[in-house]
């Protein structure tokens, strides 16, 4: 039997938070500090990012799809007089969802490869020309 994609999506999540390098942490939280900023602040964010990976990653995976449900369900059913339930919309938020934990993985990928904290997954990686822009 297949996993139901409310189940692993979650776990993924949670997973990357710890995937991501002590170092390469550090570095991102101190790049988005202030120079002033305490030393001691350092570590107390460092251990706030990763509580709140684990807490966004499993709160943030159910609440997502099911404000997108909510919002597709009033505004095809209530506006347009459609006929979905919440399940069946909730159901295809979260496998719909599925692609951005993918790219997730996929970034967070290269971003361990790379040793760079500003690493993207974007179209622009597919044609080198259009760096600038479209």
């Amino acid at each position: 039997m297949v996993t139901p994609v409310y189940e692993w999506v979650p776990t993924t999540i949670v997973a990357a938070t710890f995937l991501i390098p002590e170092e390469l942490m550090r570095e991102m939280i101190e790049a988005r500090m202030p120079p002033e900023a305490d030393p001691g602040a350092l570590d107390d964010a460092m251990g706030f990012a990763r509580v709140w990976g684990v807490i966004g990653g499993i709160v943030g995976a159910v609440i997502s799809p099911a404000v997108m449900a909510g919002l597709v369900l009033v505004v095809y059913n209530v506006l347009l007089g459609g006929e979905a339930t919440f399940r069946q919309l909730f159901a295809a938020a979260t496998h719909a969802f599925f692609i951005a934990v993918v790219g997730g993985v996929i970034t967070l990928g290269l971003m361990i490869l790379s040793r760079n904290a500003d690493t993207v997954l974007a179209l622009h990686l597919l044609a080198p020309g259009l760096d600038e822009g479209y």
